[in-house]
């Protein structure tokens, strides 16, 4: 038989205590503990889905130096920022599209003498990436970093040959997608129309969003352990 035990507090009897509960106690606390270590593999799954982080880099190509009014602004998404080679190697790297390091390309030509229009990743070959030999500020603007041997090598985003200023380049597949000449060199209509370099390239924002999964996931623990907790008060 089970024996239940009173308390006196302060003169007064309180309510006898049982070993059941006390049992339930100890339950309610292990289930308690369950759903915090449930929590913190929720938590650990956001960490571990921001640390993951993508990048979009916003790019413009211009002809006003060289005379012409062609212009090209664009896109293009990365799906993990450590995906990019930082520095690359000498020569620098080459991606054949599609590849799945490359979310998203976009970019449009206006005010060509011919070419112009939008044109998205599936319109474009490969992309050239050449950090000059140092490891660049990904979160700053691009063009104008100093590159290996400055400050008397050429900065990032200068068109010489050999590309000593490193390069960033679109190799299209056919006209009349803008296509690669030379270093940081687009020209509009698969390189038969106005030529233009590029003057800007930064990255938007840096950083994850987590996935809405994980997020529904995690709201839905904690929302679970506030509802146990009020119950467990009582």
């Amino acid at each position: 038989m089970l024996r239940n035990y009173s308390v006196m507090v302060c003169g007064l009897k309180a309510k006898p205590f049982g070993r059941g509960d006390f049992l339930m106690k100890r339950s309610r606390l292990t289930l308690f503990s369950i759903g915090l270590v449930i929590l913190g593999i929720l938590f650990l799954g956001v960490i571990r889905t921001v640390s993951a982080a993508p990048i979009t880099f916003d790019f413009t190509f211009s002809g006003e130096s060289l005379g012409n009014t062609a212009i090209a602004t664009g896109f293009i998404s990365i799906t993990d920022a450590s995906l990019i080679p930082n520095p690359t190697p000498t020569d620098g790297v080459t991606v054949t599209l599609p590849d799945p390091a490359i979310s998203a390309l976009s970019i449009t030509v206006s005010g060509a003498s011919s070419g112009n229009g939008t044109f998205s990743i599936d319109a474009f070959k490969s992309i050239i990436w050449d950090t000059g030999g140092v490891a660049l500020d990904l979160t700053q603007e691009l063009v104008g970093q100093p590159t290996d041997g400055a400050p008397y090598g050429d900065p990032w985003g200068t068109p010489v040959i050999p590309p000593s200023g490193g390069d960033f380049n679109l190799i299209g597949l056919s006209a009349p997608t803008p296509s690669g000449i030379g270093p940081f060199g687009l020209a509009a209509n698969f390189g038969e129309g106005d030529l233009m370099l590029l003057t800007s390239m930064k990255a938007r924002e840096v950083g994850a969003v987590p996935e809405p999964a994980t997020m529904l996931l995690l709201g839905s623990g904690l929302l679970g352990l506030w509802i146990f907790r009020k119950k467990f008060k009582k």
